[in-house]
């Protein structure tokens, strides 16, 4: 983790976002990886990381990483290797943790369960669906005694399956049922309160489904936009949708946003997100929506890639919290500086939140590189260490020797710091105030030779210091 600390004061010149918010990050020492999903309690956090390698002969592990509220990694489960499948969502029941699991070129699910105490886990029987190609859309809904998958395929869209496990029998294999009269690329379930054991799917369409799973009609098809555009997320805190919205005050034009649906299902309010008119309105296929007490969170790509997995070009994404009327808190438009591929936002219970995924870093070959912010309820990039540790910050010369100019990067959390330069009689030729970023000062008129430098935190004491040449 140092090492790779270390590297990101070189950043800093070609970035969007300021030094600051680089030492705010955490980055993962997994090349390879990304966090697929992230569940938050009050004092630890369980992240999902998943190889994610194109090339099916390097394989790896996934992993269930155990973090403390900073972010550290305080304990790892091992899952399955690569060859068994990549993991992707995550759901935790007491001492119980339970992941989907989908193989390379998918064309297969299955589920794990595992035990958060003896670290010890069992795989499901994969689900062996009817017809051919890969499966492309997917959810799952735990009940009281089973689990139950809605499944898509793409050569038989419109034959959406219903899978369902018995928990008591987990390694049973599950029964199937065709979902008739549906078509739709699924997305997530969730249930309907108000009539028990009916269910809403958002696919291509938020559409209201029966006890058993069945289809029964679409909703809100005047203002979210149905079977030509996907619903990307919900959440069941008055059924909340995030995905394209239509506007009746300006006819042909689509926006992103969020639609609030009342009790029985109809639209209530919505509010839409108007994107930048040189970028595609459709978000890219990872766009997410958390909530806490107050505030609904989303998280999507500005902008679309076909070649999103695979590319290391600079990445935007939105970053918004609306409260529960859904009105804006803050948006942001984040990025820039590197890939990034948003797979998750999750409410931090304390007016924040955190968002989850991947970046390319050039040090590691462009390999993918999960990592996770946390923003606190201004939407700003809150610390990652914890405060009793050590001062988080970096110091480089740039030319050591050097000549007429001493120059230096510099990042750090905190602000305060103060740098000294000193001869070899111990005068003191120089302070400077240390700001994030590149800077120099001048020493045309200094004789040559060595001189001694000095960095002091942001409470007097020397944190830092070396040898400096000027010849």
């Amino acid at each position: 983790m140092r090492a790779l600390f270390q590297t990101f004061i070189l950043l800093v010149a070609w970035s969007s976002l300021t030094a600051q918010e680089y030492y705010n990050k955490i980055f993962y020492d997994y090349p390879g990886y990304v966090i697929w999903d992230l569940v938050v309690s009050d004092s630890i956090n369980y992240a999902l990381a998943s190889d994610f390698y194109l090339d099916e002969f390097n394989t790896g592990n996934n992993y269930l990483l155990v973090l403390n509220v900073y972010g550290k990694i305080i304990d790892k489960i091992e899952l399955t290797e690569y060859t068994e499948g990549s993991v992707f969502k995550l759901f935790i029941e007491g001492s119980n943790f339970y992941t989907l699991i989908q193989k390379h070129n998918p064309s297969n699910l299955r589920i794990l369960k595992g035990n958060l105490d003896n670290h010890l886990w069992e795989l499901s029987q994969p689900v062996n669906l009817p017809g051919v190609g890969d499966i492309v859309g997917y959810t799952w809904i735990f009940n009281s005694d089973s689990i139950v998958l809605i499944i898509n395929k793409p050569f038989s869209i419109g034959n959406t399956q219903i899978v369902k496990y018995s928990i008591p029998d987990f390694q049973n294999m599950p029964s199937h049922e065709e979902m008739i009269s549906y078509n739709g690329l699924v997305k997530n379930i969730i249930p309907y309160s108000k009539v028990t054991n009916s269910y809403l799917l958002m696919a291509t369409g938020l559409d209201l489904l029966d006890s058993n799973f069945q289809f029964m009609n679409h909703l809100a098809k005047d203002t979210i936009y149905g079977i030509n555009g996907q619903i990307v997320e919900a959440i069941d805190s008055g059924y909340i949708t995030f995905s394209k919205i239509n506007e009746p005050s300006q006819p042909g034009n689509e926006f992103m946003g969020l639609c609030y649906l009342n009790s029985e299902l109809s639209v209530q309010n919505y509010s839409t997100i108007a994107v930048l008119p040189d970028e595609s309105v459709l978000p890219a296929i990872n766009t997410c929506l958390s909530k806490d007490s107050n505030s609904y969170f989303i998280a999507c790509h500005k902008d679309i890639e076909s070649s999103l997995y695979t590319d290391t070009i600079k990445h935007l994404y939105y970053l918004g919290k609306y409260d529960k009327d859904l009105n804006q808190v803050w948006l942001k438009i984040l990025g820039g500086d590197r890939k990034y591929l948003i797979a998750g936002v999750k409410a931090d219970g304390q007016g924040g939140c955190y968002v989850h995924g991947m970046t390319r870093l050039w040090e590691y070959n462009y390999a993918t590189i999960p990592f996770l912010m946390r923003f606190n309820a201004d939407g700003e990039i809150t610390a990652d260490q914890d405060p009793l540790s050590e001062p988080m910050f970096e110091f480089t010369i740039l030319g050591n020797p050097g000549h007429d100019w001493f120059r230096y990067e510099f990042g750090a959390r905190d602000r305060g710091y103060v740098l000294k330069i000193f001869d070899v009689q111990g005068r003191e030729m120089a302070v400077r105030h240390l700001e994030n970023g590149f800077d120099q000062g001048s020493v045309a008129n200094w004789p040559d030779g060595g001189y001694i430098f000095q960095l002091f935190s942001p409470e007097g004491s020397s944190v830092q210091g070396g040898k400096w040449i000027k010849g």
